[in-house]
């Protein structure tokens, strides 16, 4: 699963031995706003585990299936906004 940001780094010491450090970094969820360290990573987003099974698992007819997709929604929104500024030089 990508997402992970897993990081390790580090000198070596006296005998050539690496020293590893790691660091895992925790992102907010796009869907439910919680700080997870295990995620999918869609163009640096953020989705849980939980609600990426949500998204697989929710029908249009679903009770819960507008929320997911206003999330979404604003996402590629703010997306377009992004680029669209690039491309107009702001």
């Amino acid at each position: 699963m990508g997402g992970r940001d897993h990081k390790v780094n580090g000198p070596t010491d006296r005998e050539g031995e690496f020293q590893v450090t790691a660091t895992i970094a925790w992102a907010q969820c796009l869907v439910c706003e919680r700080l997870v360290k295990s995620y999918v990573s869609i163009l640096h987003a953020a989705v849980c585990e939980e609600c990426e099974q949500k998204l697989l698992q929710t029908e249009p007819a679903d009770p819960g299936y507008e929320p997911l997709v206003e999330s979404f929604r604003l996402f590629w929104q703010g997306v377009a906004e992004a680029a669209a500024s690039l491309d107009s030089g702001e």
